[in-house]
């Protein structure tokens, strides 16, 4: 009885995560147990069940294990892609980050390299490849020509499945669980194509697929002991940007962790630019120069996307304090928030992935090394420019220096009769004697005495190192450059950079100059709403399109369902833009522009409702614009509008 309970508890909690993250979505999901195949959660059932479709780069793991069991695989295979493949008119470049460096298996699984497969499926017999994915529940065909059978091998032609299917395969290799298959599809949720629907504290093995009729994410979880698997199927979608996210989503809901665009601050949920600017007025009270905030601004946000979910165990993803990273909500100041936004949604990237954008306050003159391949020890000139940070402790025990790390700091010491590394002798002595005692391990011992140069770690951007570079000019790309070379800075992984087209009245932020149809649109619905509103609009609007679902959502914190929002006259938007929502965040921008501080925000937002054409998404939402619609037919529209100024009579 027990453990019946237990199953029906669990199929609740997944069943109300998909309907909360699906809600009317197209398209299908499936989530079973993977001991005994019990479906837990399912959203468009029908359509997972009797629709066939192509699974595009899904079928990759198990061409994967079509080579391996034929004997096909040579033990050390790598291949170097050009990124450029085209077989029988199909194109199917790579879009994976470029590398000198070949891909094994691994790698070309998690970033589903086309050439990878395509070049060792050719040496596969056809009969090989058609039976081991008829044994996974495939629909393939017995190919005749070398073409055909690296389609077949990239999940592009001559072979289908149902979602239901591909739920089922994936479920095979949960329960048999192939060590080199596992660790691409984990390699795969950690930096490659899956890594959309990653969340932090779960290791998760995952793989996405974009056939000519779904965007596709399978995948199981926890990988080391797979309890569940799940699959969404996206008609005409995108497997990393459509199915990955809503995965995510899912997996995000039934964790209970923090959903994209949005960390969580010792039980307290902030957007992430939000939270990115009170990082700024925690850690960078010393930047006076503009090019400095802005740098540290997208260090501190690479560093929120990277390492979020640190405090996972305790129920959220970040604490206050500089263990995690300063926050201080109360002291933004305008400054600050100029360069949070001048940067919005902004990362450093190292191979496709999000750099552990690590920083301190003063490296004493030298940074230490941190792992990385962009985080190598050198001398900073810039931070000792006017003088070199010293400092001197007096202890109640002696200490002794046992080995230096190759920048001269302490790595290991003795104190007190005890061994131990210099970074927890320092941590030890902060949370009991104070903080402002032992500054770094940049320092000489002297029986009881410390004397040393620099604050923190030394890893990573100087803070002291950056304002410098600052005030001699330095941009805020030229600091990066200098303290995280061979990392690029952009919105996503492929480095877009944010352009700037100016109209008359609307600045454009794009990534795409196409995009500036959108700036005379924008700029007459603008003047429609402040017609009729009889208010204008203090100075000039952003329009904001983000190149991405998953950028807009980092940047926003909204859901992947809301196409567009607006903070202030600032107004952000997906890339599926359309005319009809641009016009109701206009009257949004209108409306916050002007806005009385005592009118609330039901009736801000069923007021930009009741004034467009857009149908609310939620019965919320509905509820609001009927409210105001009541309103403006009892006492006219300009009274009602005019309480956006005077405030909503009591």
């Amino acid at each position: 009885m027990l453990f019946l309970f237990v199953a029906v508890l669990h199929a609740a909690t997944w069943q109300a995560a998909v309907d909360s993250a699906a809600q009317e979505r197209p398209g299908a999901v499936l989530v079973v147990r993977v001991s005994d195949g019990q479906l837990v959660a399912a959203h468009n059932r029908r359509l997972a069940e009797n629709t066939m479709a192509a699974p595009g780069s899904a079928i990759k793991p198990f061409t994967l294990a079509a080579l391996v069991d034929a004997g096909r695989l040579p033990a050390h295979a790598d291949w170097i892609c050009s990124g450029h493949l085209n077989i029988a008119g199909h194109n199917l470049a790579c879009t994976h980050p470029k590398s000198a460096a070949p891909l094994d298996a691994v790698a070309a699984l998690a970033y589903s390299c086309n050439e990878f497969f395509a070049h060792f499926a050719a040496a596969l017999p056809p009969e090989r490849l058609r039976a081991t994915l008829e044994s996974y529940g495939f629909d393939a065909e017995l190919t005749t020509t070398t073409d055909d059978l690296k389609l077949q091998a990239l999940g592009e032609a001559r072979v289908r499945i149902t979602p239901e299917g591909l739920l089922n395969a994936y479920r095979k290799l949960a329960l048999t669980h192939r060590d080199l298959i596992v660790r691409g599809m984990e390699a795969s949720a950690q930096y490659g194509t899956s890594r959309g629907a990653a969340i932090p504290g779960w290791k998760l093995a995952g793989k996405t697929g974009t056939g000519p009729g779904y965007g596709w994410f399978a995948g199981f979880g926890p990988s080391d002991r797979p309890e569940w698997v799940f699959l969404v199927a996206v008609p005409h979608g995108s497997g990393s940007g459509d199915a990955a996210p809503l995965a995510h989503d899912i997996l995000a809901r039934y964790r209970e962790v923090s959903p994209p665009g949005e960390v969580n601050v010792e039980g307290r949920r902030y957007n992430l630019e939000d939270y990115v600017a009170g990082v700024l007025a925690g850690e960078a009270g010393i930047y006076k120069n503009p090019q400095s905030l802005r740098a540290m601004a997208i260090a501190a946000r690479t560093y929120a996307v990277r390492f979020r979910g640190r405090h996972q165990a305790d129920g959220y993803d970040f604490c206050s304090l500089t263990h995690c990273q300063n926050f201080k909500p109360t002291s933004i100041t305008p400054a600050i928030r100029n360069a949070v936004e001048a940067t919005s949604g902004e990362l450093l990237w190292y191979e496709g992935s999000p750099a552990a954008a690590y920083y301190s306050q003063d490296c004493g003159g030298i940074t230490e090394a941190g792992g990385e391949p962009y985080l190598k020890s050198r001398p900073d000139p810039a931070c000792i420019r006017k003088g070199r940070l010293q400092w001197s402790a007096q202890l109640p025990m002696s200490v002794e220096v046992l080995t230096r790390t190759p920048s001269g700091r302490a790595a290991n010491v003795r104190a007190a009769g005890r061994t131990t590394t210099a970074t927890d002798f320092r941590l030890s002595i902060g949370r009991t004697l104070g903080w402002n005692l032992v500054r770094s391990d940049l320092y000489s011992a002297h029986g009881k005495t410390l004397t040393g140069y620099g604050s923190g770690h030394g890893i990573g951007l100087c803070q002291n190192g950056a304002e410098a570079m600052a005030s001699e000019g330095a941009s805020d790309r030229d600091i990066l450059a200098a303290y995280y070379p061979g990392t690029s800075i952009g919105l996503t992984a492929k480095g877009l950079r944010w352009r700037i087209l100016s109209g008359e009245r609307v600045d454009l932020w794009t990534t795409d100059p196409a995009q500036q149809r959108w700036i005379p649109i924008a700029e007459s619905a603008i003047r429609a709403a402040e017609a009729r509103a009889a208010l204008t609009i203090p100075g000039r609007v952003r329009l904001q399109i983000f190149p991405t679902l998953d950028t807009f959502r980092n940047a926003t914190g909204e859901s992947g369902n809301v196409l567009a929002s607006t903070r202030g006259t600032t107004i952000r938007t997906q890339p599926t833009l359309d005319a009809p929502t641009l016009r109701h965040e206009a009257w949004h921008a209108l409306i916050e522009s002007r806005v009385s501080p005592t009118v609330p925000d039901w009736f801000r937002e069923g007021l930009a409702l009741a004034m467009t054409e857009i149908d609310p998404r939620t019965q919320e939402r509905k509820a609001q614009k009927d409210r105001v619609r009541n309103l403006i037919a009892k006492y006219g529209e300009k009274s009602v509008l005019s309480w956006i100024v005077a405030g909503v009579p009591k």
